[in-house]
């Protein structure tokens, strides 16, 4: 029995559950939210997306099911699994006010490039905050918007996310949970952690392996349930099946999924009336399925957590007895922990070689805008769909020639009278036809939308524009990201 534990102690997963503690309390002091806040304040973000596959979609989950309106911004969970597969419905006509959240452990997935190269072709005005643990990925050199490196203590050896997952997590609740004391709320959580890791290890190396298990919770707690879950099928290659669903929705049919020998984990909320709705579930579970184990975590539990007030918080330390278990139980089937699919080719630790397939603008959308030396505009289109370069934008350079839109632009809404538009604040509009090199006609014309204008800079643009064709000048530029097709490269 000793040799086998200490077998799992040598292992790089074990290691890195055990680790989280340390981590979290290292990073709480050396990272500050407070620039990213004010930049996100700055920005007038009202809509976070947060993207991500497997394990970083359901950070999204449990941020979005914790935080539904923290600080007047909603958040909504978008996996890059859904956003890559349908990437014009989500970005062809992306809310103004939105900021794109990237979660990934390596930054290289399949699903991670095609989310950047989805933005790039289709929303590349969109701001952007990548969150990653590998200071080499794609992800951490991404040239869109902004990036997090979390330190290299927490880019896992292992094939399972573990401590990349909480550490992820954490930072984005630093940012996004306003009203929360971050540094206190971590440091607190670590020290629950250190104090709990070795009692759960011990209740579980004693315990029998399972023939199958299952998760249930509430709110962000359902979706801690998730990754508990994933962790079981993980790390034990499929052979102990494991199902998840909240704690109301698990009667409506899952429930069938309970055998003999099936181990039932409940995962306590920290809020009324959740409780009452677990503590129900549990008794019921248990004098109906007598042959299976039902097992509560959380405060007062069977794997007791002491509570900070906010299941959103708290998911991190809800999920260490699934961490835990999928180790010792992976041990026990004769598998290799940090890597239960070696020589199957099945599964891999980073998800690549997906066949990514081109990027296409409907008929009818946001059409990105022209920046004419501090004027903003704004600007809906019906277009034909010509070739484009592979640049999502350009910027201070000339059209390819086979790039050639023809513009009708209108501008309307002007504030102080000019002798452009001499009507001064009346919704006065007039046209302005230029064409670009090569062949014209590629596209309908367009109705832009003026936002902000200064009458001497606008004139100034407005006349090079017109002098120049689209030759842009320093304080020029022209955004034409939606009207094209793009194909992205393939992993």
């Amino acid at each position: 029995m000793n040799s086998l534990i200490d077998q799992i102690q040598k292992s790089n997963t074990w290691q890195e559950i055990h680790a989280q503690p340390d981590i979290w309390r290292a990073w709480s002091n050396d990272f500050s939210a407070e620039a990213y806040k004010s930049w996100i304040a700055q920005l007038g973000i009202k809509e976070v997306w947060f993207c991500g596959a497997g394990t970083s979609a359901y950070i999204g989950d449990i941020i979005a099911a914790g935080l539904p309106n923290a600080g007047g911004i909603r958040f909504r969970s978008v996996p890059s699994t859904d956003l890559v597969a349908r990437a014009g419905y989500y970005l062809n006509n992306p809310p103004n006010d939105l900021l794109i959240v990237n979660f990934g452990r390596s930054g290289n997935s399949s699903e991670t490039l095609g989310t950047l190269s989805a933005i790039e072709v289709l929303a590349p005005s969109l701001p952007t905050l990548n969150i990653t643990c590998n200071s080499e990925s794609a992800l951490a050199k991404s040239t869109l918007g902004r990036s997090i490196l979390l330190p290299d203590a927490c880019h896992d050896a292992g094939f399972a996310m573990t401590s990349s997952f909480s550490a992820m997590l954490l930072t984005a609740l630093s940012i996004f949970d306003t009203g929360a004391d971050a540094r206190y709320n971590i440091r607190r959580l670590a020290e629950h952690a250190e104090a709990v890791l070795p009692v759960f290890a011990s209740q579980i190396l004693r315990s029998e392996v399972p023939s199958r298990a299952v998760f249930v919770g509430s709110g962000p707690m359902a979706f801690a349930a998730r990754e508990s879950a994933l962790k079981v099928m993980e790390l034990t290659a499929g052979k102990i099946p494991a199902l998840w669903d909240s704690t109301l929705g698990f009667r409506h049919g899952p429930k069938s999924f309970i055998s003999s020998g099936t181990a039932i984990y409940v995962l306590h909320s920290a809020g009324y009336p959740a409780t009452k709705y677990e503590a129900d579930l549990v008794e019921e579970l248990r004098i109906q399925f007598p042959e299976a184990t039902t097992m509560t975590i959380g405060e007062d539990a069977n794997f007791s957590t002491k509570s900070i007030g906010s299941s959103v918080w708290d998911s991190v330390l809800s999920v260490m007895p699934a961490q835990l278990a999928s180790v010792v139980w992976s041990d026990r089937l004769g598998l290799r922990v940090d890597d239960p699919f070696v020589g199957q080719s099945t599964l891999t630790r980073v998800v690549s070689g997906v066949q990514l397939h081109p990027h296409r603008a409907s008929t009818m959308i946001r059409a990105g805008g022209i920046d004419l030396g501090g004027t903003k505009i704004e600007a809906q289109s019906s277009m034909r769909i010509g070739t484009s370069p592979t640049n999502a934008a350009l910027k201070h350079r000339r059209p390819t020639s086979n790039w050639s839109p023809q513009w009708s632009i209108k501008f309307v809404g002007y504030r102080k009278k000019t002798p452009i538009c001499p009507q001064g604040s009346q919704r006065q509009a007039f046209q302005i036809q230029t064409q670009a090199l090569g062949s014209p006609q590629i596209y309908q014309p367009m109705e832009c939308r003026l936002l902000r204008m200064s009458p001497r800079l606008l004139a100034g643009g407005i006349l090079g524009l017109m002098t120049a064709g689209l030759s842009l000048k320093p304080k020029l530029f022209l955004e034409l990201s939606n009207q094209k097709a793009q194909s992205s490269a393939s992993s």
